[in-house]
């Protein structure tokens, strides 16, 4: 792909005319550009988001999504912010840098980004959450209320030294499945239904045993 050293892949997507390329930096900024303003030439690299000159900031999420598209981002210590994506006002320059999704608190990082489609109901759908060192638990996805931009959002999370920081968090109605990833790429399928329905702060139960103690690395929800 022709990177330089020290880059890596973000996200890889399908563009639509008619969607938002919506990317988020490790620092909590948002940024949505209309993909029928990108200018992407073929087999070359164009910049579509402006990062300052810091070693820590650096684009950690994107999707192609449409307009009414909810924005989830979730942190280390067990925040989660839920925001309407169309809050963010679509931005063509490709140095533009974005607006603040996500206020994080010192110490505190932002561990990932999941989105929810305009066309889901909410009330048929669970966030579920996973530890590092493999708790996890789930609750009804309207728990998460939709906040401001710029706010730190709500807790999800009791973290213990057993459980480790906030690792994963993905969202999917009671029909699906969720693949946790370790650190070292071994997975571990489990039905929704397998994963305890709590309060929405809460530990949650072991269902990660891992001889090895590797921490887990994401969390993906199979359709």
């Amino acid at each position: 792909f022709g990177l330089e050293k020290g880059e890596t892949i973000a996200g890889v997507d399908v563009l639509r005319a008619d969607h938002f390329l919506i990317m988020v930096s490790a620092s909590g900024r948002v940024k949505r550009t209309k993909v029928s303003d990108l200018s992407l030439p073929e087999r070359n690299w164009t910049v579509v988001m402006g990062l300052p000159d810091d070693p820590h900031e650096r684009l950690i999420y994107s999707t192609v999504a449409p307009a009414g598209t909810h924005i989830v981002f979730y942190t280390q210590a067990g925040q989660v912010l839920r925001i309407d994506g169309d809050t963010v006002n679509p931005q063509q320059t490709g140095s533009a840098t974005g607006v603040v999704g996500i206020r994080l608190r010192d110490g505190d990082q932002l561990v990932g980004v999941v989105t929810i489609p305009p066309d889901a109901a909410d009330s048929e759908l669970y966030a579920v959450v996973v530890s590092a060192m493999g708790y996890a638990h789930r609750f009804p996805a309207q728990e998460l209320p939709v906040k401001s931009r710029g706010t730190l959002g709500v807790r999800v999370l009791n973290i213990t030294r057993t459980s480790g920081p906030l690792a994963g968090l993905a969202i999917g109605s009671a029909k699906d499945h969720c693949d946790v990833y370790l650190k070292d790429g071994r997975r571990q399928r489990l039905a929704m239904a397998e994963i305890p329905k709590t309060a929405r702060v809460a530990r949650g139960q072991r269902l990660m045993q891992d001889p090895k103690r590797q921490p887990v690395a994401e969390v993906v929800i199979l359709r």
